[in-house]
């Protein structure tokens, strides 16, 4: 489940929903509400929270909020629709890396810091070097517009062409 929060486009929840994904958008269920409502409704559903608000970064990292995962977009620059398709790839890509972590995605690269898991995870890190969940920070080719983002495995357009 994916909690959209109300500063993200409407045209990024709709193409998520469409890819089969069930978002709760603020915008639609609890438009106002302040920022640590929207992360409480997030963890207490154990959703991703996608957001293009910094704050969450403090309110987690600073506050010490026990958190939900979160998917801080730093795609301002991009139209709507180019926003929708790079979130689309990177959740059909790399969605199950999003999970208790949080992830900063910008037009050149994806940040994956994961957080605590649970002993019971299957996604926790073990104790063998070879499966130590770290950082993750992939960057892009040159900016050919013909290769699309190594996030984006799934993806056969490069991301300029996603609409």
């Amino acid at each position: 489940m994916i909690v959209a929060d109300e500063n993200i486009p409407a045209l990024v929840v709709e193409a998520l929903r469409a890819a089969g994904h069930e978002v709760a958008y603020i915008s639609e269920i609890a438009a106002g509400i302040d920022d640590d409502e929207v992360l409480e409704r997030a963890r207490a559903l154990s959703a991703i929270l996608l957001t293009a608000d910094k704050d969450f970064g403090e309110l987690i990292f600073l506050r010490r909020r026990a958190s939900a995962s979160v998917v801080l977009m730093r795609l301002g620059e991009l139209t709507d629709a180019d926003q929708a398709g790079l979130v689309v790839a990177l959740f059909a890509a790399r969605g199950s890396e999003l999970a208790a972590a949080f992830t900063v995605v910008t037009v050149d690269r994806v940040r994956i810091r994961p957080g605590e898991r649970p002993e019971s995870d299957p996604l926790a890190p073990t104790s063998d070097p070879s499966t130590v969940a770290g950082p993750v920070c992939h960057r892009p080719p040159p900016a050919s517009g013909a290769a699309p983002h190594p996030w984006a495995a799934g993806n056969r357009k490069p991301h300029s062409a996603l609409s």
